[in-house]
């Protein structure tokens, strides 16, 4: 029995995760108890909405109280946990690359995404550790130079002033809840979400945008999501440490709209976004 499952549940170790009761069951016909326990844990691994818990005891046929937890979020996190312990020996010491991060970083790309699940930048740039520093955020916004300080302005500078990025990528996302929310909250006070409201401000010019633009239901997302890429552009601009850089050829913008349906990626030309293809 490993110690590492009885820390994740106190005092009690973890025998199994079984997917349901049946093959709870069958696991108790076949089970040989290690005599150093008393309690035991069994995880049901289903999607209902509560957990569920249930205590046994088998008296002395089964000398053992058991415990069984239903709970779709706790396996999850076993799994990230058990990932995470194993990373070591699974992931780093088989690589020579994190033998190298250790002395510094040199990433060549800046790049700003939505905190959206979906957007995994390393694997939608083909990238390792190392060569994409990262900020991510709801709605991959950037807040205009005179709302500072601010998160964004700090990670920025220090990629364009000491890592010396050569390029800043925006990227959004095709159904982006931020986006959404924005659109939504435009005729109406009813805040629901507090700090996303004051966050959303950084994007509250789409609406102007949009009523340039003769625009259906269907595509009014897809084009709020585009001109909001467009528009946190224009915010980094407004910063001199980038605005200087880019005049001067050292530094490059893209803007990019990730389709999460299709796992296109378009790129800005002018005011439109163009599919990219492989050469």
């Amino acid at each position: 029995m490993n110690n590492k499952n009885a820390e994740l549940f106190g005092s009690f170790p973890l025998l199994a995760v079984v997917p349901d009761f049946r093959a709870l069951a069958a696991r108790l016909l076949r089970l040989k108890v290690p005599g150093c326990f008393k309690h035991y844990i069994f995880v049901i691994f289903d999607r209902r909405p509560d957990p569920v818990e249930k205590n046994f005891t088998f008296g002395n046929s089964f000398p053992i109280d058991l415990t069984i937890v239903n709970s779709w979020g706790l396996l999850v996190m076993m799994k990230i946990l058990d990932a995470a312990a194993r990373f070591r020996a699974d992931v780093f010491e088989k690589s020579p690359l994190y033998s190298k991060l250790q002395n510094g970083q040199s990433p060549e790309v800046a790049f700003i995404a939505c905190s959206d699940s979906r957007v995994v930048p390393n694997a939608l740039t083909g990238t390792d550790p190392g060569q994409l520093f990262v900020l991510r955020n709801a709605g991959n916004l950037v807040a205009n130079r005179f709302f500072s300080p601010n998160g964004e302005a700090a990670s920025l500078e220090y990629a364009v002033e000491v890592l010396k990025v050569r390029h800043i990528v925006v990227c959004g996302h095709t159904r982006c809840g931020a986006v959404q929310y924005l659109l939504e909250q435009k005729d109406s006070d009813d805040c629901k979400l507090a700090w996303v409201s004051s966050w959303l401000v950084h994007a509250r010019e789409l609406h102007s945008r949009l009523e340039k633009r003769a625009l259906n239901r269907e595509n009014i997302l897809r084009a709020a999501v585009e001109e909001n890429v467009m528009l946190q552009m224009d915010h980094l601009l407004s910063y001199r440490f980038i605005s200087k850089k880019v005049a001067e050829g050292g530094l490059q913008l893209h803007g990019w709209v990730y389709e999460i349906e299709s796992g296109n990626v378009s790129t800005r030309r002018g005011s439109e976004f163009v599919l990219l293809t492989p050469p």
